[in-house]
């Protein structure tokens, strides 16, 4: 069982749970929900999709997320020709934590 269906079925036992208790558990369960839908990653960290970048409202460049052999890197290619490339642990996108 996992631990938002485990928190459901406690919600749902037959015993006397305080306002704070049951408040308590659906905050966990909305928790983990989160977690759950932030590990499964998003179209950038998955699919290594490009995106733009703005400054001042105005398109400056691409990024992308590119795994490398030793991690993940942040590759931005500027509209002035500038390339720039940094490590990366979290998606900027979703906040998973690349593997």
């Amino acid at each position: 069982m996992d631990n938002v269906n485990a928190l459901r079925s406690i919600a749902e036992m037959p015993i006397n749970l305080s306002v704070e208790q049951i408040g308590a558990l659906q905050a966990g369960i909305k928790a983990l929900q989160k977690q759950a839908e932030r590990d499964k990653g998003c179209e950038y960290c998955n699919n290594e999709k490009v995106f733009g970048i703005n400054f001042g409202g105005e398109k400056a460049g691409i990024a992308y997320l590119h795994k490398c052999s030793d991690g993940w890197g942040l590759f931005l290619e500027m509209d002035n020709g500038s390339t720039y490339y940094t490590d990366v642990v979290n998606c900027p996108m979703c906040g998973r934590r690349l593997k």
